[in-house]
């Protein structure tokens, strides 16, 4: 099965989600990390997932930055096509949600 992890940052993806990242590989899944780049960039490759940079438009209220996230996303998902979609934090969980459902 492939399976998308999306965070807003990949440290804190390292962080919390380590154990579970390593138990849906042990379980031969596909791991696909979509995060914006940061130093944990390797760290999170080293625990055998593929990683896709998203430029995701962070601690910003502006609309036309979140507008690019939400279709940068869209294109992620469209062209990974995974089966199963994991959101974390608030702006993946709201874009993941709604491009998920397109």
């Amino acid at each position: 099965m492939k399976i998308a992890v999306l965070y807003n940052t990949t440290e804190v993806l390292v962080r919390f989600r380590s154990e579970l990242i390593k138990s849906l590989v042990e379980d031969r899944h596909e791991v696909i990390a979509i995060t914006p780049f940061d130093s944990s960039v390797n760290d999170l490759k080293n625990l055998g997932v593929r990683w896709v940079e998203w430029d995701l438009a962070g601690q910003t209220l502006n609309p036309l930055k979140d507008i690019k996230s939400l279709f940068e996303l869209y294109s992620i998902l469209k062209a990974q096509q995974p089966d199963v979609i994991l959101n974390f934090t608030i702006k993946p969980v709201l874009y993941g949600s709604l491009v998920a459902s397109v």
